[in-house]
């Protein structure tokens, strides 16, 4: 994977930056191949996931090895029966997880994001810088894929 991605290292303003999803049922060699691409393309962000509680040494293992924050929080609470209270949906993962979201943006200062279902996503780029080295969002930002 690092030899399909050339990548200049940027550390110019990556404080604030922030890319997000959820690993709960990911397996190993997708999240390999997402955070994989993510660092080779320079990015030395944080990257929060939503992962599961040591049920799986290896995505704990990839964690460390690409520097990802997991919060084990939001892949608990998919396992449980949440009781609706009336008049109000609380909705699945699927729905929940802009909480969590919300949750890490607060928490750590996050003032560009990307909100992703990095499943299928590969990088080819930067998520945050342009070719030519300017920002590609102004903060606040947000971007979803």
């Amino acid at each position: 994977l690092g030899s399909r991605c050339e990548a200049r290292v940027v550390v110019l303003g990556s404080d604030g930056w922030a890319v997000f999803g959820m690993a709960c049922r990911m397996m190993p060699n997708s999240l390999r191949v997402f955070a994989g691409s993510l660092r080779g393309v320079g990015y030395g962000g944080a990257v929060h996931l939503g992962m599961p509680a040591s049920s799986s040494t290896s995505l704990d293992a990839l964690a460390r090895e690409f520097g990802l924050t997991g919060h084990v929080g939001p892949c608990e609470a998919s396992t449980l029966r949440l009781k609706r209270r009336p008049g109000r949906w609380l909705g699945d993962l699927n729905q929940r997880r802009y909480t969590y979201y919300a949750h890490w943006t607060r928490e750590y200062n996050v003032t560009r994001v990307w909100l992703l279902d990095q499943r299928d996503v590969v990088f080819t780029a930067h998520p945050f810088i342009d070719s030519a080295g300017a920002p590609l969002m102004a903060p606040p930002g947000f971007g979803f894929f």
